[in-house]
């Protein structure tokens, strides 16, 4: 097993499953396969790199330390159910030793992640969007997650995510259609 799409749960699954037995290189295949999705989604959530990093290499940790009391299911899902709730410790510490921005901007300012003004206006679209709705668009495209998968997670049926994500894309558009928009002068 060269490289393991972790959109083929089954593959992660199986990779996973060498790791609760202690097989060091199916860790490190293991790592490699979830370092780059989890680590967008961290980035997502947090709006900071460094933070991001600290929530994916905890993330990791936890699920390391947890691998023996893992239940066969659907591991990716597990791992960003941790991931979330990590990165979400995360802001709540924030909240309570420094103000939050209150301008998506001045928090973009700081994140040296965040170069193109394309992509910070979508970042800012999908911060006023409700939680909800986040949720499944950072699952989706940030987590990398299918539908099936972000239902499990968050423990909805596969129609709500659906809906969530219709619902959130139009927002978005409608959002991001007034900042793309040409304006008269």
């Amino acid at each position: 097993m060269d490289t393991v799409n972790i959109g083929k749960n089954t593959e992660l699954e199986l990779l996973f499953q060498k790791v609760v037995r202690g097989d060091q290189k199916a860790f490190d295949e293991f790592y490699d396969a979830i370092k780059k999705p989890l680590l967008a989604y961290c980035l997502a959530i947090l709006q900071d790199e460094e933070e991001a990093r600290d929530a994916f290499h905890t993330t990791v940790m936890k699920v390391y330390e947890a691998r023996q009391t893992y239940r066969q299911g659907n591991v990716h899902a597990w791992i960003f159910t941790i991931a979330r709730n990590t990165s979400r410790s995360v802001v709540r510490r924030r909240q309570y030793s420094v103000a939050m921005a209150d301008n998506f901007e001045a928090a973009a300012e700081e994140s040296s992640g965040l170069a193109d003004d394309e992509a910070v206006m979508v970042q800012q679209a999908i911060r006023k969007l409700p939680e909800e709705y986040r949720q499944v668009i950072l699952l989706k495209y940030f987590g990398d997650m299918s539908v099936e998968k972000i239902a499990q997670s968050e423990g909805i049926s596969v129609d709500l995510v659906k809906t969530r994500l219709f619902r959130a894309r139009k927002r978005l558009a409608e959002i991001l259609g007034t900042t793309f928009e040409p304006h008269d002068e």
